[in-house]
C-alpha cells in the first residue's frame, strides 16, 4: 500500500513539473515575441550620466575612424561623424555605422554627447564591446584616440576632427 502512495507521488511531482516547465516555455516565447514586435526604441539613459542639456546641441566635431576591419562595407580610414550628438552601432540597417559581421549584435553600442563630453556604451550586446582592449560594462567617457573594438572591427574616436585637419 505504501509504495503504491509513493508512486502516486512521484507521478503527481512529474505531472506539476511539466506543467511548470511548459508555463515557463511559454512566457518566455511570448516574450520574446512581445519585444520582437515592439519598436527599436533608444535606450534610457544609464543612471549616474548627467542629463541632456540644450548645450549639448553645441558639440564639437566627433567621428569614428576605421583602423581594422575584415567587412567589405568598413573600409579602413573611413570615419563616420557622430552628428546629432549620438551616433548607434551594430549589425541593423537603423543603425549609423553597420557592421554585419557576425559578432556584432544589432543594436550593439552607442557613442553619445552628454555635458560636454562623449560617451560609450554597450547597449546588452551578446559579445560585449571593447575600449582600449577592456570589456565595457558601464557608459565611460571618451577620449581623443579611444581604440573601440566591435566583433573584428576597430574604429579609432577622434574628438576634434574639426582641428585635426580631417577631411572625412
Amino acid at each position: 500500500m505504501l509504495s503504491l502512495l509513493i508512486i502516486a507521488l512521484r507521478f503527481l511531482f512529474l505531472i506539476a513539473l511539466v506543467i511548470i516547465l511548459f508555463k515557463l516555455v511559454k512566457w518566455m516565447i511570448a516574450d520574446l515575441y512581445r519585444i520582437s514586435e515592439s519598436p527599436q526604441q533608444p535606450m534610457g539613459e544609464p543612471a549616474g550620466l548627467p542629463a541632456f542639456d540644450q548645450n549639448d546641441e553645441e558639440q564639437g566635431q566627433s567621428a569614428l575612424m576605421v583602423l581594422e576591419s575584415d567587412i567589405d562595407t568598413l573600409v579602413i580610414g573611413d570615419s563616420y561623424p557622430c552628428v546629432r550628438g549620438e551616433l548607434l552601432i551594430g549589425r541593423s540597417e537603423r543603425n549609423d555605422v553597420i557592421v554585419s559581421g557576425a559578432y556584432a549584435s544589432a543594436r550593439h553600442a552607442r557613442v553619445f554627447y552628454r555635458a560636454g563630453q562623449y560617451w560609450l556604451e554597450d547597449l546588452h550586446s551578446t559579445n560585449g564591446t571593447y575600449i582600449n582592449g577592456l570589456k565595457l560594462d558601464l557608459p565611460v567617457v571618451l577620449a581623443n584616440s579611444d581604440k573601440i573594438r566591435i566583433g573584428n572591427v576597430t574604429f579609432q574616436f577622434m574628438r576634434w576632427t574639426n582641428e585635426m585637419g580631417s577631411d572625412h
